[in-house]
């Protein structure tokens, strides 16, 4: 099928098909595009080519009486025949039908058909030619056709899958060598005792919802996310019909219904001028319709249903973004002082009814100046980054903030200025400047662990003035972490940077695989490169494990017992006191 010149490039916010699906298929392996369908004039009688006349007959009955070109043979009851030309093809027949086969000659040729039967067999210019079909009529062979139109009808009044060979070479010499020589072509034919062509067929066709207007074919998926999700933009719902034999449904009525007032047009890229419109000017073979808003600026959601002469043929469910209406800003990091700090936090936005859009350039971003102070003197959206980064629902773009001197935290606004004019302001985003790392502490959550509980280290890194440190994008922070009894969940971090909190956690399973020893003991904490030589002091951290049998030591068991022993000889002291005094 052809691919139409891509139009343009349009947006999605969300995208789910519903109702008819489109089914996979498979493409035949050696799949040639020469054979004409059913229907069309008859192929030209060709060396190596199994051919199938093409061109029905008008009396009814099967014509296989060749001359050169094979443009007399006529089939009958053919519905179907792809356009393989090889050892791939495929066609259909009416259990009433017949198929006139032929080729043209250039040594000795066969044809071997699984079942059924092969009848008039017949080769032009007969001088110097045998050709017999074998007593099962399962096999035609013609001897000496070089240069010669060989042709032979085949039939079967019985309903089934049925294969047809060509093979040729100087290898087959009778009945009995017909396959001995190359198979040059296979044909699946399949057998059938109605026509059920013409009416459409869910799985030969193809109904793709896109976001770039394209050429489909079936077993093509919708397009379910989206690389562009700008206001204004259109969506495409790309078809092609076809009978349950693969052929193209003639031209008929196609009419295309949104909901919601979405506007539809087919096989135009300009917006549509209600919710409804129908085609029929050729046959529903590789068309496109276009979705657009039905209000400038305004996002749409809307289920699309397109009808072939009255049979629903899919549906899709398609979100149109608007303009923005509404940011939200994550993953904000603190800044180092004096710095501009690129990928400093993340801005999404979001049409009126919640869905991401894609903002229309770095530029409509501005920050608020009543929002900028000595602590965030500058905030921006930064023209060196990609606008939108990924195609996923967390697509965002970043944001660059310049701290002054002073460590603090402030809170910055930015407005976005939409095309139609209108102005979005962000809630307040909070942001920290602080100086680079200094010195750091270590502290676990817990004094004491029993074994097979989690453990959780924080390393808290402070500037030369005591504030939190900011968060580093640059600079190695090689951490040498000793915790005996304590095992590192997952791959020890080898080049650590601090949080927005200036925190670097570390998280342990309490136990090794050698079993535990309860007891005592300390972590040892060391930064080597992330602050100054002078501050980069090893942190000691005490902590006690126990094996969660309550924590009684070997010490303490005999200690209990010392004490037992001399609980029990002070009670016979006393009963042979008692004894004496009697």
């Amino acid at each position: 099928m052809s691919t139409k010149t891509n139009f343009k490039r349009i947006a999605l916010v969300a995208v789910s098909a519903m109702g008819i699906g489109v089914l996979t298929s498979v493409a035949p392996a050696n799949a040639g595009t020469t054979h004409p369908l059913a229907g069309a004039n008859n192929l030209a009688a060709t060396t190596l080519i199994l051919a199938t006349a093409t061109q029905a007959s008008t009396t009814g009955s099967v014509v296989s009486s060749s001359v050169t070109d094979g443009s007399t043979n006529r089939s009958t009851g053919l519905l179907f025949k792809d356009t393989q030309d090889g050892t791939a093809q495929n066609a259909t027949v009416l259990s009433t039908g017949a198929l006139a086969l032929y080729t043209l000659g250039d040594s000795d040729v066969a044809f071997v058909a699984s079942g059924g039967a092969f009848s008039g067999g017949s080769i032009k210019d007969l001088a110097a030619i045998t050709s017999t079909i074998s007593s099962d009529r399962r096999t035609f062979v013609a001897l000496g056709s070089t240069n010669s139109a060989v042709s032979v009808a085949w039939s079967s009044s019985t309903v089934g899958t049925y294969q047809i060979s060509l093979y040729r070479g100087n290898a087959i010499d009778g009945q009995t060598t017909a396959t001995s020589g190359t198979l040059v072509g296979l044909m699946t034919v399949n057998v059938v005792a109605t026509n059920t062509g013409g009416t459409y067929n869910a799985t030969e066709s193809a109904c793709v919802l896109q976001i770039t207007q394209a050429g489909v074919t079936k077993g093509d998926a919708d397009e379910t996310g989206a690389s562009l999700r700008t206001n204004g933009s259109k969506a495409y719902i790309t078809f092609d019909l076809r009978d349950a034999y693969g052929v193209a449904l003639p031209t008929g009525a196609v009419v295309a219904t949104a909901t919601n007032g979405a506007l539809v047009k087919f096989e135009a890229t300009t917006a549509g001028a209600g919710a409804t419109d129908v085609y029929g000017a050729a046959a529903p073979t590789d068309k496109y319709l276009n979705i657009s808003q039905p209000t400038t600026n305004a996002p749409v959601s809307t289920t699309v249903t397109i009808t072939y002469n009255g049979t629903t043929v899919c549906t899709k469910s398609v979100v149109i973004a608007g303009e923005v209406a509404s940011m939200k800003a994550s993953s904000v990091k603190t800044g180092d002082l004096g710095e501009a700090n690129a990928n400093a936090f993340k801005i999404q936005t979001f049409d009126s009814l919640g869905n991401l859009v894609l903002p229309r350039a770095a530029a409509a971003f501005v920050a608020a100046s009543a929002s900028l102070n000595s602590t965030v003197s500058a905030a921006s959206i930064s023209a060196a980054a990609s606008m939108l980064t990924g195609d996923t629902v967390d697509a965002y773009s970043t944001g660059t903030f310049t701290c002054g001197s002073t460590a603090g935290s402030s809170a910055i606004v930015l407005a976005y200025q939409n095309a139609s004019g209108t102005v979005v302001t962000s809630s307040p985003i909070a942001v920290r400047c602080a100086d680079n790392p200094y010195s750091y502490t270590a502290s676990f959550d817990k004094a004491s662990y029993v074994q097979g509980e989690i453990a959780t280290l924080t390393v808290q890194f402070k500037d030369s003035k005591g504030n939190n440190a900011n968060q580093l994008t640059t600079g190695a922070a090689s951490a040498v972490v000793t915790a005996p009894m304590l095992t590192m969940v997952g791959t020890p971090v080898v080049n650590a940077l601090p949080d927005a909190n200036g925190q670097i956690k570390f998280t342990f399973t309490v136990g090794t695989t050698t079993g535990i020893t309860a007891g005592a003991y300390s972590a040892l904490v060391n930064f080597p490169t992330l602050v100054d030589a002078e501050t980069a002091t090893i942190q000691t951290v005490a902590y006690k494990v126990t094996t969660g049998d309550g924590g009684v030591t070997n010490a303490e068991v005999l200690k209990s017992i010392v004490s037992l022993i001399a609980s029990i000889n002070k009670q016979i002291q006393a009963l042979q006191k008692l004894i004496l005094r009697r």
